[in-house]
């Protein structure tokens, strides 16, 4: 209760002491700027100083109460009582030589008040002292007394959290300085010279190729002459040859032409000609030949004759009396296996190049060689038709699409019933017209698969659809590797590594899809002599459903219906068998 009674009476006094000091105030009033500025410019007294302010502040430690003047600092009054004194000693003439007369900054500013100067100097008027301020009254009042020290908590200390003391990070050893280093000046990379690509084999890639400055053309059969040599006028065209195609019964005229035109520009004016029944350029086959190699006769080499099964299909036929048409290169009949065994030749390809070729002596000797090798269908009789030529000694050996419509025609007029087509070339539309007229007249037409590889395009004449394709295996029934893929492809048989003639009374290997088809055509020579009856259609399905299936099961874009069983073939190759069959 006596602590309440004190703390009270504190505030009392404090509250007389607060009134006192704004009565003061009140007396003096709220100073305005005109009135601060008058009373800046009248002196006063230094001992009177008029009381403008009270500060009243109240903390933990009790309340201040401060009472001062209204006028600035003691720095300021110090000022204004050495200005009383007088001003300090100075030089007239350096003073007057300091000020420069400026009119213009006179009259500009001659309404505003000139500033004031602590001690008069220059003329100026001297500023207004601020009067000493007064002391500051400070009332603590005592501690509050409590009854229980328990009531009374002091605020706690607030204490700075002692960091962590450091720690010194251990040094690192010092590394021995390096000797500098040389800089070695590296020398310039070693200059990439391209791969020189790898010759490829002499085989066809199936890309549109043609003789340069040569179109064929197909007249009616009963046209004048002089529609030949009108044309040739008409169109600014030299004449070659002309000849009566009997397959495909019309006139076959060759022309050749100069100057910047292309093929294609004058195959197309000729054909929208009435007088023209087809016009086109004068295509370019190949011969199929595959790699070479130079060997010498042996028995336990001849793997392709097997693999047929020739031995035991021999004593059921041998293709006796059934015509083979190889139109190829010229044939060696001076060899000792091929003695007897051409019947009849033909040179289709007139004095072009030489007579005598290695692949038409190897088709010849597959066929029907005697002696060392043993031919497919050695009783068979053997048509040479030369449709290729090279015109260098071991040149590529190639053929034009006239020449191949008169091989055609002259294999069909001698009454051949299997022809081997052992070749490749573009997609010819005379060809394709007379390979479809000689197998309505029954001609058997086998053609090689092509020798262009996975991605080649489709060779032909194998691709047309009168025409049975056949590709190459080897030893272990394994496609060739460069062998053509797609659906066109029929049967498979032996035309890798096989021995063959060659020309000069020689035997050597060779591969290809090419050997893989003479081998075909002489299995249907033996087909022919048990039914004779049969035709292109009925010959298909009997090769394709007594073949060994290899590969993916059924027909595949790689092997065909497989590879074909020459035994199997001759027994299943009776009327009931073939005659329901059709393709």
């Amino acid at each position: 209760m006596l602590s309440r009674l004190r703390f009270f009476s504190f505030l009392l006094a404090a509250t007389l002491a607060l009134v006192t000091v704004e009565g003061a105030n009140a007396a003096h009033g709220p100073a305005t700027a005109t009135e601060a500025q008058q009373a800046a410019l009248a002196p006063a007294p230094n001992d009177v100083a008029p009381v403008r302010l009270a500060q009243i502040s109240i903390g933990g430690g009790g309340i201040q109460i401060g009472i001062g003047g209204s006028y600035g600092s003691p720095r300021r009054y110090r000022d204004r009582q050495r200005s009383e004194q007088g001003p300090r000693y100075r030089r007239p003439d350096r003073q007057r030589s300091r000020r420069r007369p400026r009119p213009e900054y006179d009259r500009e500013h001659a309404r505003r008040p000139r500033p004031c100067s602590r001690y008069g100097q220059y003329g100026k008027r001297p500023c207004r002292p601020r009067p000493p301020r007064l002391p500051v009254i400070v009332i603590t009042p005592p501690p509050p007394q409590f009854e229980d020290d328990d009531d009374y908590l002091p605020p706690p200390r607030r204490t700075r959290p002692t960091p962590p003391p450091r720690t010194a990070k251990p040094r690192e050893p010092r590394q021995p300085a390096s000797p500098p280093r040389r800089r070695i000046a590296t020398p310039p990379p070693p200059a990439v010279i391209p791969p020189i690509p790898s010759p490829r084999p002499p085989v066809l890639t199936a890309e549109p190729d043609h003789w340069p400055g040569e179109v064929v053309v197909q007249l009616a059969a009963g046209s004048p002459h002089t529609t030949e040599d009108e044309l040739a006028r008409d169109y600014n065209l030299t004449f070659v040859v002309s000849e009566t195609n009997t397959l495909v019964d019309r006139r076959i005229v060759r022309y050749q032409f100069g100057g910047q035109r292309n093929a294609a520009t004058v195959t197309a004016t000729l054909a929208a000609d009435p007088r023209v029944a087809g016009a086109q350029p004068n295509w370019r086959y190949r011969v199929l030949q595959g790699a070479r190699d130079e060997g010498n006769a042996s028995a336990a080499l001849q793997y392709a004759s097997m693999k047929l099964g020739l031995a035991d299909a021999h004593v059921i036929a041998k293709g006796r009396g059934v015509k083979v048409a190889v139109i190829d290169s010229g044939v060696d009949r001076t060899h000792p296996a091929l003695a007897d065994a051409v019947t009849r030749s033909f040179n289709a390809a007139g004095n072009r190049g030489k007579e005598i070729g290695a692949h038409g002596t190897a088709i010849a000797g597959i066929l029907k060689a005697q002696g060392l090798l043993k031919g497919v269908a050695p009783a068979a009789e053997l048509l040479a038709v030369r449709a290729f030529f090279s015109n260098s000694a071991g040149g590529e050996e190639q053929s034009s699409t006239a020449i191949i419509m008169r091989a055609l025609d002259w294999a069909v007029r001698h009454e051949a019933r299997v022809v081997n087509m052992s070749f490749a070339g573009p997609r010819d539309t005379a060809v394709e017209e007379a390979v479809t007229a000689a197998r309505k007249r029954g001609v058997i037409l086998v053609a090689a698969a092509g020798n262009g590889g996975p991605d080649a395009a489709p060779a032909y004449p194998a691709a047309y659809r009168d025409v049975i394709a056949v590709t190459a295996t080897d030893t272990q029934d394994r496609l060739y590797g460069k062998a053509n893929r797609g659906p066109y492809i029929d049967v498979a048989a032996p035309g890798v590594d096989i021995f063959v003639v060659a020309p000069a009374k020689a035997y050597r290997h060779s591969s290809g899809t090419s050997l893989a088809a003479a081998h075909v055509s002489g299995i249907v020579a033996l087909l022919l002599e048990r039914d004779a009856s049969l035709d292109g259609a009925a010959v298909a399905d009997i090769l394709k459903q007594g073949a060994a299936d290899l590969g993916k099961p059924g027909l595949d874009p790689d092997f065909g219906a497989g590879r074909v069983d020459t035994l199997k073939l001759l027994r299943a190759a009776t009327v009931e068998i073939a005659k329901p069959a059709g393709r």
